[in-house]
């Protein structure tokens, strides 16, 4: 574990010095649970992330909200993705004080090559937590505008919610993932509707 934390705090390092990386997701305090692996395949372009997720394993019954977030993970081909837990970081993407939040996860990816992110959130205000992740699609959509592969990225974000939970997700996997996620939720009995965007 250690090993791991050293390889990717210099990874990360390496980057910034180069410019190469966003000031929003390289803060060393992130690079925890952190599960990667070299991609081994030889016509990635330089515009995607040489590292991959790999799977972890998440029980069954685990609809908690890094429980949903590690299984739309694990249900596509996503970059190296990190847990972000800066609060300068969080306060990026929504205000956490607010809408009675009882749970959240945000992985978002290591560095900054291609967008992906995912967002799980329970809250009593769950209309508001859904109202503030629409504003963040909408903040992606705009953001990576001038990237074409980010921008298409970014344009299939899936927003949706189902009882108090919301989740993002932001990722040229985003439709595989939503699924994995609601049929994890169907079957852990969930059966409230789904609003969708």
């Amino acid at each position: 574990m250690k090993k791991l934390i050293a390889v990717t705090s210099a990874v990360v390092l390496t980057a910034m010095l180069c410019g190469c990386a966003s000031s929003d997701i390289t803060s060393p305090e992130l690079l925890t649970d952190i599960s990667v692996t070299e991609s081994s395949s030889a016509d990635e372009t330089l515009s995607h992330s040489s590292t991959k997720w790999t799977a972890v394993q998440v029980a069954d019954n685990d609809s908690s909200c890094e429980g949903l977030v590690l299984t739309a993970l694990n249900a596509g081909s996503f970059p190296e993705m990190v847990k972000a837990t800066d609060s300068a970081i969080l306060d990026t993407i929504m205000d956490f004080s607010k809408y009675g939040i009882t749970d959240y996860c945000v992985y978002q990816q290591a560095i900054s090559v291609e967008l992906s992110e995912v967002i799980a959130v329970r809250a009593d205000d769950a209309d508001g937590v859904y109202d503030a992740l629409m504003a963040r699609k909408t903040s992606l959509i705009k953001q990576f505008a001038t990237y074409p592969e980010q921008a298409e990225n970014a344009n299939q974000t899936v927003v949706f919610k189902k009882g108090d939970l919301c989740i993002l997700i932001a990722s040229s996997n985003s439709t595989a993932a939503q699924k994995a996620v609601i049929n994890k939720l169907k079957a852990n009995a969930e059966t409230s509707s789904v609003y969708e965007s």
